[in-house]
């Protein structure tokens, strides 16, 4: 059973990985925060961010992490993810959905323009949808299904099969990206970036993969949002580097980890806090397909119970974090306090548990380490299951691969940092049977008419995810851990502003 659009399904799975939203569905209108910039020239901006964007083609720009910050400049977006995870406008000034959420209608502002000179008008959107819809990119089905058509020069319509009220967010992500139309079919696509961004892309002083240097567009629609003249951003795999620049002025941010952060104060640099992930455990064979003890419920649950969070807290992050037994961000009215003592750590009741089922002495499951990033947490987690005598049998797998391992359902469950933003993009990520961390697509005849009353609900079924996040807490299909904090460090007087569920945007930093 399919109870929701399936638009983003692998490409949620992809960004989250690389990471490492309540919509507005009434008509809105409006602009972005402004800043007081005046006509005065400023200071470059000077970011450091770790990798470096692989194309410019929008079909394969990436949403999860600082890569956003490569393709922000100089793509304007349909909408705008906004702070608080909803989506507002943004180069449609105006959009709103019919009243079951499958017809949405967006109008573009009077007077936009690509830096090309073309007119940013609704068959140019028509344009960059089609192209982002019917490639073969990362977030292609977000669209999938979808109709686009044009009412009049500012006005279209996007159609889905079925409601799609996260379709207002996709469209503040890549899948809103507006490109020149002579662009998408010219040949340096990749290479050659023409939006209707803050910012045009200077490539005479950029060097692929080291510096990517953004000058102003004046002709921008709302250019007093973004304060600096220019913007330059320095790829720095590795922290060290980026701290060493902070502390000696060649740069004004850059993302750290939480090893980072008492260099970075003792430095005297500005910190950003942020808590978008929730990390635990996926327990993925909730029916026991590989590994049939899981698919009793009080496995599941003494596996809750075996793991002291707020311990958990103190060892992993050193402090910088939140304990919590829901994915569901303590942020969104999803999260219930009422729940939040549930599977309190008891070893003891966890194998009382583990006997009553039947599994006494345990058993043996096969777990992923992903080097470089769940390394730190195995330890952690093969002692705590041992406790219950579950025997964890270690596999390492390479980063590179891990994503389509996972996704594979070759594993019964394993550790994750994920993104938790909006109740809706939280549900379609992970829930839904055809969420794509649900990789064993796992279902229930009460879940799925949740799932549903939530989708014809949209925002305002707050009632109803407090029901969801019963169900799959009850049923213990996860076992989160907590959500750590991470970080940008600011030097200069940069700064920027957190996002529900997402690192900062562009449009946050001033």
């Amino acid at each position: 059973m399919s109870t929701g659009p399936a638009r983003h399904r692998k490409a949620m799975g992809a960004i989250s990985l690389i990471l490492g939203v309540t919509m507005s569905v009434a008509a809105c209108t409006g602009g972005g925060p402004s800043a007081d910039a005046g006509d005065e020239t400023t200071a470059p901006l000077v970011l450091a961010i770790g990798g470096d964007k692989t194309s410019w083609d929008p079909a394969q720009l990436i949403d999860g992490g600082p890569t956003v910050l490569t393709w922000q400049p100089v793509f304007d977006t349909l909408l705008r993810y906004e702070v608080d995870g909803s989506a507002g406008p943004n180069a449609a000034e105006e959009f709103s959905f019919n009243e079951d959420s499958t017809v949405l209608t967006l109008t573009l502002r009077e007077g936009m323009t690509f830096t090309d000179g073309a007119p940013v008008d609704a068959a140019a959107a028509k344009a960059s949808l089609e192209h982002y819809r019917d490639s073969t990119g990362p977030g292609a089905v977000r669209l999938a299904g979808t109709e686009i058509d044009v009412v009049d020069d500012l006005t279209f319509t996007v159609t889905s099969a079925t409601p799609n009220p996260l379709l207002p967010t996709y469209l503040a992500w890549s899948a809103g990206v507006l490109a020149s139309p002579a662009s998408l079919v010219a040949d340096d696509l990749a290479t050659n970036p023409v939006g209707s961004g803050p910012y045009t892309f200077n490539a005479e002083r950029s060097t692929s993969g080291t510096t990517l240097v953004y000058e102003r567009n004046d002709d921008y629609w709302n250019a007093e949002a973004f304060p600096r003249d220019e913007i330059v951003l320095n790829v720095m795999p590795e922290e060290t580097a980026r701290l060493n620049a902070l502390q000696s002025g060649q740069i004004d941010g850059a993302p750290i980890s939480v090893a980072g952060t008492a260099q970075a104060e003792n430095a005297g640099l500005e910190l950003l806090s942020y808590q978008t992930n929730w990390a635990g455990l996926i327990i993925a064979d909730r029916a026991g397909s590989i590994v049939p003890a899981l698919a009793d419920v009080r496995v599941r649950q003494a596996i809750n119970m075996v793991f002291d969070r707020d311990a958990i807290i103190q060892a992993l992050w050193q402090g910088k974090g939140t304990a919590s037994n829901q994915i569901f961000n303590r942020q969104t009215a999803a999260y219930s306090e009422d729940l939040a003592g549930e599977y309190p750590y008891d070893i003891q009741a966890a194998q009382e548990l583990m006997a009553e089922a039947g599994y006494a002495d345990g058993f043996e499951i096969d777990y992923p380490e992903v080097a470089g990033f769940s390394s730190p947490v195995t330890s952690l987690v093969v002692q705590q299951l041992g406790e219950l005598g579950i025997r964890a049998n270690v596999i390492s797998v390479q980063a590179e691969q891990f994503i389509g391992r996972y996704l594979s359902a070759e594993f019964p469950l394993f550790y994750v940092e994920f993104p938790s933003g909006a109740p809706l993009s939280v549900l379609e990520g992970y829930i839904e049977p055809d969420a794509v961390w649900n990789v064993f697509h796992t279902e229930d005849p009460q879940l799925n008419e949740l799932i549903t009353m939530a989708y014809a609900q949209g925002p305002d079924a707050d009632e109803v995810f407090q029901e969801i996040n019963r169900f799959i807490l009850e049923e213990a299909w996860f076992a989160p851990l907590g959500y750590p904090e991470y970080f940008w460090a600011f030097d200069d007087g940069a700064s920027a502003e957190a996002l529900l569920g997402a690192d900062p945007y562009l449009y946050t930093f001033k």
